[in-house]
């Protein structure tokens, strides 16, 4: 894997005035491999909405995780958001280009198979009950919208 591109935020080689360094017990340096894939990590996972030095620094907490006794507890602070990276490490294509996941993983998820399970449970493609859509006028009221879903039987919303 490549290590050209730098984490924006923490990928250069400066400590900001901020930065206290003697109050640090442990220094560690993630890679752009490590820092991405942990960070599409929170957000497949967790739904965790976070950038790539989000990812570095989970990534550092599971390192040092690894040497603590298992009653003790980390606590990890997100400080950045993934609006300015879904062109970048959110996208499957960049990460490809960059060298970031391999040409097997992304095929694996979009050359089609129709054996391939795209709902994560046991039903495939085929299996999936089809369902009756509903178009909704823009001027019905949301207790006629639950009417709607109730006749036409949508299990999204149910009223009460």
């Amino acid at each position: 894997m490549t290590d050209s591109y730098k984490i924006e935020g923490i990928g250069y080689d400066f400590f900001p005035k901020t930065c206290i360094r003697e109050t640090a017990d442990k220094w560690l340096k993630s890679n752009d491999f490590e820092s991405f894939n942990y960070s599409r990590k929170l957000i497949k996972t967790e739904g965790l909405l976070v950038g790539g030095s989000s990812g570095a620094c989970l990534w550092g907490a599971m390192q040092i995780a690894k040497d603590l006794p298992k009653d003790k507890r980390i606590v990890c602070i997100f400080t950045d958001s993934i609006r300015n990276y879904l062109t970048k490490f959110v996208n499957d294509d960049w990460m490809l280009e960059n060298h970031l996941l391999s040409q097997g993983e992304y095929d694996t998820k979009y050359i089609y198979n129709e054996n391939l399970n795209l709902f994560g449970g046991d039903l495939l493609i085929q299996d999936v009950p089809k369902k009756l859509v509903k178009p909704l006028d823009l001027s019905f009221t949301v207790q006629c919208c639950l009417r709607c879903f109730e006749e036409y039987d949508i299990d999204y919303v149910k009223s009460n």
